[in-house]
């Protein structure tokens, strides 16, 4: 199941960064007592971690028709369980009413029905001239349909496509050039990106974080089609900047951290599971002091990367998808995952 790759360390110390913010992004709504600022780090943290994330996997996707022939068993099984998990931890740990589905993507397992939507049809977009500006296009206008939406992922496909274009196109010559150039230009990107941010917390007509997540059409936000338009552009321009900074600043050597990046998968998977449990067992409790409030969003987001993190949980939960293809799929489809 292992995508075969080769080692760059830059890519997996951003992996490391991103996985920490995906869970620590989820944990932030479920401790009380944090006010505006638990808005501010939403907003900020949404705009750029999944582009981000997408960016990366394109970058590891090159091998287009390799993709393609193991995207049942790469992304489709993993998005199956993952459905599985979330629905299993939602009812029996969150108390929620019983409900699967596996055309609406459920809370984070969309990502995997998007890399599976990407894997099956790059290989014939890339053959398409200026394939980039079409797919830039298609990301800004695809919301002013009203019927595409959470459905199979489709929205989420079609708007964050131009980041795994990038991330596919992207070469290590590309990373190595961007991370020679002046550090204080990272500090000036990371202006610009906070600046966007802050320009959309002061927006009071729209949920940016349900925007950000690129789920809904414009008009389903309460936005105009040349509004909706400009924000998920504008919203761009924040995720591009946040990236720069990323490759800038993350290390490319190996680093005592590293090896969270190279098992974001089970993270990914579970760590929605583990919030519920917490929630279940009520250790998210109100002190009623902030310092003590934050430092709960910290704590359960490093114990949760932490634990779920440990390469024996890979290997294992490698080896039960692996279990999956060969039990589901044929011999072909499954073999070498």
């Amino acid at each position: 199941m292992k995508e075969a790759k080769s080692r760059i360390w830059l890519l997996s110390n951003m992996k490391t960064i991103l996985i920490v913010l995906v869970v620590f992004g989820h944990i932030l709504p479920r401790v009380s007592g944090l006010g505006e600022i638990r808005t501010n780090l939403r907003i900020f943290i949404w705009m750029f971690h999944m582009p981000a994330f997408l960016f990366v996997s394109g970058f590891l996707s090159k091998n287009l028709e390799k993709c393609r022939e193991k995207a049942v068993s790469y992304r489709l099984v993993p998005y199956v369980v993952m459905t599985c998990i979330v629905v299993l931890s939602r009812t029996f740990l969150g108390g929620k009413d019983f409900h699967f589905s596996l055309v609406v993507p459920v809370l984070t397992a969309w990502y995997f029905l998007v890399l599976f939507w990407y894997a099956m049809f790059t290989p014939e977009v890339v053959k398409i001239r200026w394939c980039f500006l079409w797919a830039v296009l298609l990301s800004l206008g695809i919301g002013v349909i009203d019927g595409v939406g959470d459905a199979y992922a489709f929205s989420k496909t079609f708007a964050f496509f131009p980041f795994y274009l990038a991330g596919y196109y992207c070469k290590e010559e590309h990373l190595q050039k961007i991370k020679s150039l002046p550090k204080i230009c990272s500090l000036f990107a990371f202006a610009g990106a906070m600046g966007i941010a802050w320009w959309f917390h002061t927006r009071e007509n729209v949920d940016v974080v349900v925007m950000f997540s690129q789920k809904s059409s414009y008009h389903a936000l309460g936005l105009g089609d040349l509004q909706g338009i400009l924000y998920r552009g504008l919203g761009f321009v924040g995720a591009v900047l946040m990236i720069f900074v990323l490759i800038q600043l993350c290390s490319a050597k190996k680093r005592p951290l590293s090896y969270i990046g190279d098992n974001t998968l089970v993270v990914y998977s579970f760590h929605m599971a583990f919030l519920y449990l917490i929630d279940w067992l009520g250790l998210n409790r109100n002190t009623g002091f902030f310092a003590l409030q934050f430092l709960q969003v910290i704590l359960f987001t490093a114990v949760t990367v932490f634990l779920l993190s440990l390469p024996i949980w890979n290997r294992l939960y490698l080896k039960f998808l692996n279990g999956i293809c060969n039990l589901f799929l044929k011999k072909e489809d499954s073999q070498n995952s």
